[in-house]
């Protein structure tokens, strides 16, 4: 099933009339749709248009998501997509000048940095087109990365990977009380996904959990 921006506009209007929100025919400017992945990117004129699309509580959106049988929707604003554009062009030109000193000019992390800034760049609307870029990596393990299977340490294990620091993922394992199974799940999913190494370091947490 292939979208348009005219269907996705019909749908938030009808999901907005059932659920009660004020009836507003949302101003989007484009639609991207990967059919493969089940994956829709909305992008709308501003951020006012873009909480019209996401709704009370997200309402709106997670019933598009669910009525579409989609794996992701992601709203962004067209203003706020430039903002992003403009600042990685600025941090682009920023790293060439530092390429240009030559004792950096070899560093093979800040070379897979200025190619990746590019690739994004070059594909801005594309937000995962990165993870298929192939760049050098590495021969030993320069980082240790801490792997608790959230949000915040997952992106940094990803970005220390395609920098190119063959890092080491280790993860404190005090259990499955202070750690759950989930995010255990994360951290072995997400290490075998990126061919990292992982190790659980073993503590005891007794007197913690007692506590």
């Amino acid at each position: 099933m292939k979208l348009s921006k005219n269907r996705v506009i019909d749908e938030i209007c009808r999901i907005r009339k059932e659920i009660g929100h004020e009836n507003v025919k949302p101003d989007i400017q484009e639609i991207n749709f990967d059919e493969k992945n089940r994956k829709l990117l909305i992008i709308t004129s501003d951020r006012p248009e873009k909480s019209i699309v996401i709704g009370k509580g997200g309402w709106v959106v997670g019933r598009l998501k669910e009525e579409l049988n989609l794996n992701s929707v992601h709203v962004e604003s067209y203003p706020d997509i430039l903002l992003k554009e403009y600042k990685m062009k600025l941090t682009l030109d920023k790293l060439k000048e530092i390429l240009n000193i030559p004792e950096f000019k070899d560093s093979k992390s800040l070379h897979n940095l200025c190619k990746l800034l590019k690739l994004r760049i070059q594909n801005i609307h594309h937000f995962d087109i990165f993870l298929k870029e192939d760049l050098e990596e590495s021969e030993s393990n320069q980082a240790v990365v801490a792997l608790s299977g959230g949000v915040d340490s997952s992106f940094s294990l990803i970005i220390a990977k395609f920098l190119g620091f063959n890092p080491v993922a280790v993860t404190v394992n005090p259990g499955s009380i202070i750690l759950p199974r989930y995010f255990q799940n994360n951290v072995v999913n997400l290490s075998r996904e990126l061919h990292v190494k992982h190790e659980y370091i073993e503590v005891d947490m007794d007197e913690i959990i007692r506590e």
